[in-house]
């Protein structure tokens, strides 16, 4: 039998059916990790949006983009994301080589090009792992 959420092949747990994938999630150190600016579901519960290797370059992107209401989130895909330098109007930002599919949560066909939300990168505070190396203790 198959999820109806993610198509993988459900597995019997007594007298019922569980998807490993949809209903215990993946590990963090599995995924790939990027960086979006969300403006929010589409009617079908996915947009796509471009995918940026560092929160930096997704800043600067909102900025010039003119999309300052909206906010940025971390991405996770089952997929390594193939990262180019720009080639537009905005020079030296690294983002992904195609539009990606956000869908809110983790519970979608895996393709390529698909990516889940993570947590919103609050007010101008970068995640932990982006502080520069230059504050460290020693």
């Amino acid at each position: 039998m198959k999820c109806p959420a993610c198509s993988r092949e459900m597995k019997q747990i007594f007298l019922t059916v569980a998807c490993d994938y949809c209903d215990f999630g993946i590990p963090k150190e599995r995924l790939h990790r990027g960086f979006v600016v969300y403006r929010g579901p589409d009617t079908s519960g996915a947009t796509e949006e471009y995918v940026f290797r560092t929160l930096i370059d997704a800043q600067r992107w909102q900025t010039v983009a003119g999309r300052e209401d909206n906010q940025i989130y971390e991405v996770f895909s089952l997929n390594p994301f193939r990262w180019h330098l720009s080639r537009g109007t905005l020079r030296d930002v690294v983002l992904a080589d195609h539009m990606v599919e956000i869908f809110p949560d983790h519970r979608y066909q895996p393709l390529p090009n698909r990516a889940f939300l993570g947590k919103k990168v609050g007010a101008g505070v970068p995640p932990f792992d982006e502080f520069p190396s230059s504050s460290a203790p020693y």
